[in-house]
């Protein structure tokens, strides 16, 4: 069975690629502009997902408040933080969660393909 990633990025393009770049590597993805898409999603059918991707500049509220409300519901949900900042910006917790990994943007394909790999997160072909 295929990995399903969420991916939660506002900017449409950015997001069509890390959604291009996560099939190139085997993974089957989903997409969410917004936080509340993205909650609501993993609501529906939180099996689904075997990691997430969020962007840390939503328009509805931060990236690290996303992964925030995520980690309380599912503790053990590999997240990947994309941000233009360095990870010293982040809030302590993110840097410190064995479930989170951060990559910088723009990111390439091989960087977000280790950030996945890092967390035990296999395309699962």
């Amino acid at each position: 069975m295929t990995c399903v990633v969420l991916v939660v990025e506002d900017e449409t393009l950015i997001r069509m690629v890390a959604v291009e770049t996560l099939a190139d590597f085997g993974f089957s993805a989903e997409e969410a502009a917004t936080a509340g898409s993205a909650l609501q999603m993993m609501q529906e059918v939180p099996q689904k997902f075997g990691a997430v991707i969020i962007d840390i500049g939503l328009p509805d509220r931060s990236g690290d408040q996303l992964a925030a409300e995520l980690r309380k519901q599912w503790t053990d949900l590999p997240i990947v933080i994309a941000s233009g900042h360095a990870g010293s910006r982040l809030p302590a917790w993110l840097r410190e969660d064995p479930l989170i990994r951060l990559v910088v943007k723009p990111y390439d394909n091989t960087a977000l393909n280790q950030a996945l790999g890092d967390l035990g997160v296999t395309a699962g072909i």
